[in-house]
C-alpha cells in the first residue's frame, strides 16, 4: 500500500468539476485513487466528489472504477444538466418563493431531482474521510459536514446524519454574491461542544443561534486547504501526502467601474479573498518545497510548469497556450457544459497533473 493521500479540491464552479475530474483521471490511471484517505473540498470540489461518491454507489471508485466509469458519468451529467439553472427556474413556482434570498435551498433541490444525489450525511463512506466546507456568516468560522455530523469549532457539532448530502454539497456553493446563505434551522438539532480546548468529552449545549446563514467555503478559504494542513505549524494535519488542486480564477485585472456601480463591493470581496489564498498557497509551496513532500496543482500555467512543457518531446500532443490560458479564464458558474469545453478544460487538469509531475515529483508509488 502507498503512502496515505489528503486532496484539498477548491471551489470554481463548473470549471473546477471538470478540471478536478482530469487531474484525478491522471492519479487513477496510475492506480492512485485507492490511497485516498481524506478529502477537503469546496463549492465546485464539493460538487464533484458529492457527484463522484452517487455515481459509484456511495462508495469511493477503485482507480479502475474511475477510469472505466465514473469519469464517463460525470462527463454525461456535466454535460446535460444545468443546475444553474434548474434551480433558477423554481422561483417561477410560489412554493418556492420563501427561498429567493436563499438560493441554495434550491440549488439543493436541483442537485436532489437533476443529478440524483439521495444520499444524507450517514451514507457517505467511512474512507475516505470527507469534510464539505462553508462558512458560518454568524461568527466567520469554516462549518464544515462530515458522516453524520455538522458544525464549526465556535458554534458547536450536531448530530445530523440524515441531513441530505444535497443541501450540504449546495452550501458549500453558495457564494454570497448571486446566490446567497443557505437557512439552517439550528433550534431543530441537538447540539455539543467540548467545554474547553483540549477537553476529551462534549457537553450538551443550547443551539448556538435559533437560524444559522451559511456560505460558500471558499469565502473562508477557497481552496479546503485548512482541514489537511496548519497553517500555525506549517505541517500537514496528518502523516499524508497533501495534493492541492486549485481551480480557482485569477484575480483580473482592471477596474473600470462607476462610483454608482454594485460589482464594486464584489470586486472588494474577490481582492480580500485572492489574498487570503494568496498566503494559504505561499505557505504551502514553501512546505513542499522544504520537505519535497505534497504538491500543489494550481489551474494557471506557470514560468515553471511552461519550462517543463517546454522539454517535452511531445510538446504538440499538449494543450496550446490559448486553450490553456481559454481554461484559466473560464466563467465561474453552476451552468451546464458543453462537451467540448468540459473535454478541453479536463484535459487541462490532467496534464497539470502530469506537468507537475514531471518537473516537480508530488506522488507517491502505487
Amino acid at each position: 500500500m502507498s503512502e496515505k493521500i489528503s486532496l484539498a479540491l477548491s471551489g470554481g464552479g463548473s470549471r473546477a468539476m471538470a478540471f478536478h475530474a482530469g487531474a484525478l483521471r491522471y492519479f487513477a490511471e496510475l492506480g492512485l485513487l485507492e490511497s485516498v484517505a481524506e478529502i477537503s473540498s469546496v463549492s465546485g470540489g464539493s460538487l464533484l466528489t458529492g457527484l463522484i461518491l452517487t455515481k459509484s454507489g456511495m462508495h469511493w471508485p477503485t482507480s479502475q472504477e474511475y477510469v472505466t466509469d465514473v469519469f464517463g458519468k460525470v462527463r454525461c451529467t456535466l454535460c446535460t444538466t444545468n443546475i444553474q439553472a434548474s434551480a433558477a427556474i423554481r422561483l417561477v413556482s410560489p412554493r418556492y418563493w420563501r427561498f429567493f434570498g436563499s438560493l441554495p435551498n434550491l440549488v439543493a433541490r436541483a442537485i436532489y431531482m437533476d443529478w440524483r444525489v439521495r444520499g444524507t450525511l450517514n451514507d457517505l463512506p467511512q474512507s475516505p474521510i470527507w469534510s464539505i466546507n462553508c462558512t458560518t456568516a454568524e461568527n466567520g468560522r469554516r462549518f464544515r459536514f462530515k458522516q453524520g455530523r455538522l458544525g464549526d469549532y465556535e458554534s458547536g457539532y450536531a448530530e445530523a446524519g440524515e441531513f441530505p448530502l444535497a443541501s450540504a454539497m449546495a452550501t458549500s456553493a453558495a457564494f454570497p454574491v448571486g446566490i446567497g446563505p443557505f437557512r439552517l434551522y439550528a433550534k431543530r438539532l441537538a447540539w455539543w461542544k467540548k467545554p474547553s480546548w483540549g477537553a476529551k468529552v462534549e457537553e450538551k449545549i443550547p443551539p448556538p443561534y435559533e437560524l444559522m446563514h451559511l456560505y460558500d467555503g471558499g469565502v473562508y478559504d477557497n481552496l479546503g486547504l485548512e482541514p489537511l494542513f496548519s497553517a500555525s505549524t506549517g505541517l500537514p494535519n496528518k502523516e499524508h501526502c497533501v495534493i492541492v488542486l486549485d481551480a480557482g480564477a485569477p484575480l483580473g485585472r482592471g477596474f473600470g467601474m462607476s462610483s454608482l456601480n454594485p460589482f464594486r463591493i464584489k470586486r472588494l470581496m474577490d481582492v480580500m479573498m485572492d489574498q487570503t489564498r494568496a498566503l494559504r498557497v505561499r505557505g504551502f509551496i514553501s512546505y513542499v518545497k522544504q520537505h519535497k513532500r505534497g504538491g500543489y496543482l494550481g489551474i494557471v500555467r506557470t514560468k515553471n510548469i511552461r519550462e517543463v512543457l517546454e522539454k517535452q518531446p511531445d510538446r504538440s500532443s499538449f494543450l496550446s497556450e490559448e486553450l490553456a490560458t481559454r481554461v484559466t479564464n473560464f466563467p465561474t458558474s453552476l451552468s451546464r457544459l458543453d462537451e467540448a469545453d468540459f473535454d478541453v478544460i479536463a484535459r487541462h487538469g490532467y496534464e497539470m497533473a502530469k506537468l507537475t509531475q514531471i518537473g516537480f515529483p508530488y506522488l507517491p508509488s502505487a
